[in-house]
């Protein structure tokens, strides 16, 4: 694994279990759509709301990413 993949998953707020649970109270019940956390949920609000918001940030942390790697 990169060195920049690392650092996003080290520095994760939730871990893969949590997910993973989040997705499995999700498919019980048969859920269309499932955000797994607030920021999900935020960020799938404002992709649908406020698009060019939404691909500002997203572009922003693209260009973080991105120095993360040099």
């Amino acid at each position: 694994m990169s060195a920049t993949a690392r650092k996003l998953i080290d520095h994760t707020p939730r871990d893969a279990d949590q997910i993973a649970a989040a997705v499995v109270s999700g498919i019980d019940p048969r859920r269309f759509l499932i955000l797994p956390d607030p920021d999900a949920r935020k960020a799938f609000r404002m992709k649908r709301l406020a698009r060019p918001f939404y691909d500002r940030t997203m572009f922003g942390m693209g260009r973080r990413t991105a120095t993360l790697r040099e």
